[in-house]
């Protein structure tokens, strides 16, 4: 599915930001702009660093989507992924509010972030994802194998999702 090892997002997420030079560093006024040339990635990272954790918290919960998703093969699977599904609804619409919570990130953070994200292959999440939805909804009959439940799951968030 996706290239990152889901295990090791906390211990990136967590790891500390880069220290800001300490005054005995900075050296003579020659020096100043080298070290402030240094310092602007680390404010760079500092700044991206609510939106990627975003960003990798919506890649998450999509392949948890799509991992809950993949097996439903008939009525009695469909059922067996309602409450899950449910629970990622709500976590999706968590999440788009946090995200409006922000504000509009700049060029250098969106390229960073973008950066950062480049080896996630977001063309297979999102087959695995918005394709299994659209396959439950459109392309059986009936809808999710006929698991009403599942049906007003997914329609609830493609709904959300569209709304975004």
């Amino acid at each position: 599915m996706i290239s990152v090892p889901f295990y090791l997002l906390p211990l990136i997420l967590s790891a500390p930001l880069p220290a800001a030079p300490q005054e005995a560093e900075l050296g003579s006024a020659e020096e100043l702009p080298t070290i402030a040339a240094k310092s602007v990635p680390d404010v760079l990272v500092y700044q991206a660093k609510p939106y990627l954790e975003m960003a990798l918290e919506q890649i998450m919960i999509f392949d948890e989507l799509a991992t809950i998703l993949c097996p439903v093969k008939d009525k009695l699977t469909a059922e067996a992924a309602v409450s899950s599904t449910v629970a990622i609804a709500r976590r999706i619409e968590e999440l788009a509010e946090k995200e409006k919570q922000l504000p509009v990130p700049s060029a250098d953070v969106e390229g960073y972030v973008r950066e950062k994200l480049v080896d996630i292959d977001a063309k297979k999440l999102s087959e695995n994802t918005i394709g299994k939805i659209i396959e439950l909804l459109t392309l059986i009959d009936p809808p999710c194998y006929g698991s009403t439940d599942l049906t007003k799951a997914l329609n609830s968030l493609v709904e959300s999702l569209i709304a975004d």
